[in-house]
């Protein structure tokens, strides 16, 4: 029971910031990384890694559902897209059960693509 509420709150977790994310990649791109440009926009995992000081690597779990997210790392990701915590929580309580669904789904058959086995041609 607990493993499945966690798996829950990660993919909640991933859900939301992964929207954030698409959010801030429709207000346009900046391409210049200049200190209080009001102008430049976080909106690529790599620029939330710059911005937090994370790893690209541990972004990306974390928008895959693949990592529980601490608190000390949401934190500066929410503060990276220009969000709040009431925002975040805002959005995580709005996720339904088939948006959960829907997101497995996906990556499940993201997961499996990579895995289709190659038929060896007869001989």
């Amino acid at each position: 029971m607990v493993e499945a509420q966690d798996s829950i709150i990660k993919i909640k977790t991933a859900i939301v910031l992964t929207g954030m994310l698409h959010e801030a990649k429709k207000k346009g791109s900046s391409h210049s990384r200049i200190a209080n440009n009001p102008d430049y926009i976080i909106n690529s995992i790599g620029k939330i890694s710059l911005e937090t000081g994370l790893r690209k690597n541990t972004i990306s779990d974390l928008l895959n559902g693949k990592k529980a997210t601490k608190l000390t790392t949401l934190l500066p990701i929410l503060t990276a897209l220009d969000k709040t915590l009431i925002d975040f929580g805002k959005h995580f309580e709005k996720i339904s059960d088939s948006d959960i669904q829907s997101f497995k789904e996906q990556h499940k058959l993201l997961g499996s693509s990579a895995k289709i086995p190659i038929k060896k041609p007869k001989k």
